[in-house]
């Protein structure tokens, strides 16, 4: 008599569930590698001056808030460096720095792009912020993706690591200075 005997084991990190959430022209893609059930809510759309706001949340089982997540789609690309994320996560009101006991900023990679981290210390418990622009190209980007986050540091570095942006929109000016040579007006004058 042959018995056999067959052992699993569960982990989470195994069964990777990468979620797709379509935000306005995006798809955002990621993997929070968590057990707990969270939920994607509808993506919300306001028009600024100078960009067009993507956003929308995940929330928790009980439906509270965990990330926040934002995509400013510029009318123009713009230079893209950490000095001008720090900026833009405290100028567009998505960082309430003055709120905040202390907070420490790192420039990391995101999405295959230069991004930072900002760690904002309450008192109890960390909040994460992170900004990058997904369509970087030579210093310059037209989205910048702003991130929010209440959730527990693990969750937020399972995002940082799996976050992909795509289909943001081409760049709206030419970036690349080829020379074109233009005939006059009334064209070029044959000696024949």
């Amino acid at each position: 008599m042959c018995i056999l005997v067959v052992i699993g084991f569960y982990s989470p990190t195994a069964l990777a569930i990468w979620d797709n959430a379509n935000i306005g022209p995006y798809n955002v893609s990621f993997d929070l590698d968590t057990t707990s059930e969270y939920n994607i809510g509808d993506p919300e759309f306001v028009e600024f001056s100078q960009y067009d706001c993507w956003a929308f949340r995940i929330l928790d089982s009980e439906y509270r808030f965990l990330i926040n997540m934002e995509l400013h789609d510029f009318q123009n690309p713009t230079s893209i460096d950490a000095d001008y994320l720090k900026d833009h996560l405290t100028k567009s009101g998505f960082l309430a720095s003055s709120m905040y006991e202390r907070v420490d900023y790192q420039i990391l990679e995101i999405d295959g792009n230069d991004g930072i981290l900002a760690v904002a210390d309450t008192g109890d418990e960390d909040v994460y912020y992170f900004a990058y622009s997904p369509d970087e190209w030579d210093s310059y980007g037209q989205t910048v993706v702003l991130t929010e986050c209440i959730a527990t540091w693990k969750i937020t570095n399972n995002l940082l690591d799996s976050l992909n942006v795509e289909g943001f929109n081409e760049p709206k000016i030419d970036l690349s200075f080829d020379s074109v040579i233009m005939p006059p007006a009334g064209g070029f004058i044959s000696s024949s």
